[in-house]
């Protein structure tokens, strides 16, 4: 949980030098990643 909001473990990406992870709640159904650069 981060800032309030329940978010899955950060993961690599599909694409290289990315990360991402995902929302899990307060999206009212809507499927959301966040991405960011792999630093």
């Amino acid at each position: 949980r981060e800032n309030g909001f329940d978010v899955s473990d950060i993961r690599t990406g599909r694409r290289p030098g990315t990360r991402v992870c995902t929302v899990r709640d307060k999206t009212h159904g809507v499927p959301t990643l966040i991405l960011g650069r792999d630093n």
